[in-house]
């Protein structure tokens, strides 16, 4: 089983890529409505700004699965507010009392060994911690579902989330933590 780290400013350039193509350390899809317009130095640099600023003002937003030394998957997370393009997907907005999982990969050779299980508890644990309601996340359906930020729809179903809204291949999708 993987061990847990907070993720920080200093440990993002640790992220792992995904087959989508993103450069997760430098990723600020989520972040920053300007990310395509800025090279990948800039973003590293301004992905740090956000996570020193969210990790102030929040608390901890993001956790490193480890095995050994070796990371094998993350999680990032924040209340909307911190992430402006969250807002813009036609099955959202997500709810202000929620957190928003904004990014959860794990390594494909760790797949289906609970890493990902393990990441989602972290996040769903920050939440209560904070007081809110839920978590959310858009999840994907269809063959490029493993390119999304937040993973395959079957993933967040079987992990006890249910579909608020959909739209095309896409879906808002939400875990409520009052009830448990």
């Amino acid at each position: 089983m993987p061990t847990l780290e907070d993720l920080s400013a200093n440990s993002i350039g640790e992220l792992l890529d995904w087959p989508g193509g993103c450069q997760a350390g430098a990723c600020v899809y989520w972040e920053h409505y300007e990310h395509r317009d800025n090279p990948v130095d800039q973003r590293a640099a301004m992905k740090e700004d956000w996570f020193r600023q969210v990790t102030a003002e929040f608390g901890c937003c993001g956790k490193l699965a480890r095995v050994d030394s070796a990371v094998v998957g993350f999680v990032q997370f924040a209340l909307s507010r911190y992430l402006p393009c969250a807002l813009g997907y036609g099955c959202g907005p997500p709810s202000e009392d929620a957190v928003f999982a904004s990014c959860l990969h794990v390594a494909e050779v760790w797949r289906g060994r609970g890493v990902g299980r393990a990441l989602l508890g972290a996040a769903l644990e920050s939440a209560r911690e904070h007081g809110l309601a839920a978590v959310e996340t858009y999840a994907r359906q269809g063959p490029e579902a493993y390119d999304n930020p937040s993973g395959l729809l079957e993933f967040w179903i079987k992990n006890g989330f249910r579909i608020v809204r959909e739209e095309g291949e896409f879906a808002l999708v939400r875990k409520e933590l009052r009830s448990q």
